[in-house]
């Protein structure tokens, strides 16, 4: 957990727009992990609807798979973008996955999440 200088919480809201595989659920655990909150956005709709929503969730980080999203957030001054390797996804968690991670119940925010209704919205 991360603390201001007026010891109030502070927690990040990170993004992970990526095909599903091991490396999305590494990523999403150690979002929670690191005490923040995981926003998750469909890797399939269009790229500014996909900013949008980055905006509207106030996303300070972002994971994503896709190139033509991280070239564009490079410029970008708000979102710091990490490029995941895109890997084949996987039916199963991996043991090492899920033995990394540490749950720790909080009651501030751990999700938001993107549906499809919402998504039909912005484009």
């Amino acid at each position: 957990m991360k603390y201001n200088q007026e010891r109030v919480l502070v927690l990040k809201r990170v993004a992970i727009i990526a095909e599903n595989s091991n490396e999305y659920i590494k990523t999403l655990l150690k979002i929670w992990d690191d005490g923040d909150c995981a926003v998750l956005i469909d890797w399939r709709i269009p790229v500014n609807s996909i900013m949008e929503m980055m905006q509207l969730a106030k996303v300070e980080v972002c994971y994503t798979d896709l190139i033509d999203l991280w070239e564009l957030l490079q410029s970008n001054e708000n979102v710091f973008c990490y490029l995941l390797k895109k890997m084949s996804s996987s039916v199963f968690v991996k043991n090492e996955i899920y033995d990394n991670f540490q749950s720790r119940y909080s009651d501030e925010e751990a999700l938001i999440l993107f549906s499809s209704g919402t998504s039909s919205y912005f484009v």
